[in-house]
């Protein structure tokens, strides 16, 4: 024999009021501490994934800046503009000293800096 009640012989025919049944009687009988326990880590859950998703979008602008500048230095060293004024640029840019250093002694040409 299993462990059915008279009301799950009387409503199996109908799935959809057993359904709202089934939600209010866990409404009635679920522990507040449950409910509110349930309620902080969806609150959490969320809080965490937002910080996530403004951490990889800012570390993403991070590198997109980053990449804009050393193309825009490399372009400047293709043109002619002398090291002096392009670790300034760097400088004020704060790309640090050792990429301006391996940008200016590489022997790139323009068609590879326009590619990167």
């Amino acid at each position: 024999m299993d462990n059915k009640g008279t009301a799950d012989y009387k409503l199996e025919k109908y799935p959809q009021i057993m359904e709202e049944v089934d939600c209010m009687l866990r409404e009635d009988y679920e522990p507040k501490w449950k409910k509110e326990l349930r309620r902080e880590a969806k609150k959490l859950v969320k809080e965490e994934a937002e910080k996530l998703a403004k951490e990889k979008v800012e570390k993403a602008t991070k590198e997109a800046a980053g990449n804009e500048a050393v193309l825009m230095l490399r372009t400047m060293k293709q043109i002619g503009i002398p090291a002096e004024d392009i670790k300034k640029v760097a400088s004020e840019r704060n790309i640090p000293e050792n990429v301006v250093d391996k940008l200016l002694n590489s022997s790139e040409t323009k068609k590879e800096v326009l590619q990167v």
